[in-house]
């Protein structure tokens, strides 16, 4: 059976970059689960034509239940300490002019969002993408290629951000237009969607793609804002890169440094392994994940057992094997590098196999409900996942927010860890719209953005300075348990740490 057809349309998890995507060096490789069975992706071949979504939005007046003021920021917890500088408590309810809006008093509510700036009049054409009444906004993303539908989340959720603002009049009475291309997870065909559209668009929101790491030097010489999660180190480290929890990793002198908050994490919770297995896709990001996060574990005195950075990207049969090399060589753990239809056939065929380690854990882009059902309940029971941000379970009301627009303007999907980064990646920018005046340019907007400190998206992941154009330092462990995904370590909140280890050359 092909992988097209074993993966479900709204199963796609994320080819995975852990950490690593998460961070935002080369490394992220993978994308999400959901498709957005509306959007209209134009073809291969060619300019692709942009999807056009300038979300008016049709439904009922968004819920009360939203977060509307007050959010509560969970605790932020060290694992070396097992200590917590308690919750932070970010105020909205509405400063009486932009000048004294700011991060701590942002109320993230879309309603209350456009009305932060209301009208047209003094309304100007200023920049590029911006009229009197709208502001235009690109995306280019991997919505179809190797592993197809593993993005859509990510373009998902930034276009729910989008409708659910232009439902209550936009931001100073300009609508957002989101123009969406699909790069076929190509740089080169990222290369020229973004050429294409840097004389159109004000900034990029939410682009997320393994082949990322195309059209970087078109973006920096136009001086345009590109606010997302780069899979690509040569995005990351750009000026105009922008994100809301940093990029793969950082480079210091040519070398490349991850946050030991996994391992510290790990060790927290009592399972730091002895021996791990790795396995990673031959894609470039995912083995160079693989690899880094094979010295991360090396620096914490974990021996790798086995490790097999070629896995084709479809695996299919070829997973039974590597079991068996896995098994034979006595490794108490397993740290894969793949989506959720590498994971679950892993998955499957461990259990078929008798093969039962300790700790079988995985990068963050297959945080979703379709790695369960994919690989089968019974199956999955153990997998864990590191990410960045809470899980959706956890009673946060920035993310209930981020939850009911989804459902109310991208109903039948589902989301993914990309999805919860992109809607923070675009509640940033309507934060830095905001700031940059009624009549924003991009280098008002890029102002506006280098002045964000310590940005959670409202408690939804630990703070992060998006000026150094570093990744974040804030991870949580998160468990398979029966039919959903709970928390392993904290049980609330994420750990941070300010620790980084070398994991080899950038």
């Amino acid at each position: 059976m092909s992988r097209a057809h074993r993966r479900s349309p709204a199963a796609a998890s994320l080819l995975v970059v852990g950490t690593i995507l998460i961070s935002a060096c080369g490394a992220r490789v993978a994308p999400y689960v959901a498709a957005n069975g509306n959007a209209q992706v134009a073809p291969g071949g060619g300019q692709p034509a942009p999807i056009d979504t300038t979300g008016t939005g049709t439904g009922p007046t968004a819920p009360s239940t939203s977060a509307t003021g007050t959010a509560s920021t969970p605790g932020v917890t060290e694992p070396t300490t097992g200590t917590s500088t308690g919750p932070t408590t970010a105020s909205g309810g509405g400063p009486t002019s932009l000048d004294k809006l700011s991060v701590g008093n942002f109320d993230f509510n879309p309603q209350a969002e456009a009305a932060y700036c209301t009208g047209t009049a003094g309304n100007k054409s200023s920049a590029p993408g911006v009229t009197p009444t709208s502001v235009t906004i690109g995306n280019v993303s991997g919505l179809t290629g190797t592993v197809a539908g593993e993005f859509n989340p990510a373009v998902n959720a930034v276009t729910a951000a989008v409708s659910a603002v232009n439902h209550y009049g936009g931001i100073c009475g300009r609508k957002l237009v989101l123009k969406i291309q699909d790069d076929q997870q190509s740089s080169s065909t990222h290369t020229s969607q973004i050429e294409y559209l840097i004389p159109k668009v004000l900034a990029f929101v939410g682009s997320t793609s393994d082949g990322d790491n195309g059209g970087v030097t078109q973006m920096t010489a136009a001086k345009v804002p590109d606010i997302g999660r780069a899979a690509n180190a040569v995005r990351s480290q750009t000026s105009n890169y922008w994100s809301a929890d940093g990029g793969s990793f950082i480079i210091r002198g040519h070398r490349a440094f991850l946050p030991d908050i996994t391992s510290r994490n790990l060790k927290a919770a009592g399972l730091l392994p002895k021996s791990v297995a790795i396995l990673a896709y031959s894609i470039p990001v995912a083995s160079d994940v693989g690899k880094q996060y094979g010295q991360l574990l090396q620096r914490a005195g974990v021996h790798i057992c086995y490790a097999n950075y070629a896995v084709p990207a479809a695996p299919g049969a070829t997973m039974g094997s590597i079991v068996a090399s896995m098994k034979s060589k006595g490794c108490d753990s397993v740290f894969t590098v793949m989506d959720n239809v590498g994971n679950a056939d892993m998955l499957r065929d461990m259990q078929s196999q008798g093969f039962k380690p300790t700790l079988k854990f995985t990068t963050q882009g297959v945080y979703g409900q379709d790695q369960i059902s994919s690989a089968g309940e019974s199956a999955a029971q153990g997998f864990v996942v590191f990410m960045p941000s809470i899980p959706i379970t956890e009673p946060n009301p920035t993310m209930s927010l981020f939850l009911s627009e989804l459902s109310r303007y991208e109903p039948g999907t589902d989301t993914s860890e990309f999805g919860i980064e992109s809607w923070s990646d675009a509640q940033m920018f309507i934060y830095a719209l905001l700031k940059a005046g009624r009549n924003p340019t991009r280098a008002t907007l890029t102002s506006a953005l280098a002045g964000i400190r310590n940005w959670t998206t409202g408690g939804m992941f630990g703070p992060y300075t998006p000026n150094t154009h570093g990744t974040t330092g804030c991870y949580d462990l998160v468990v398979v348990k029966g039919n959903q995904w709970v928390p392993l370590y904290p049980k609330s909140g994420v750990s941070c740490t300010k620790n980084f280890v070398d994991v080899g050359p950038a």
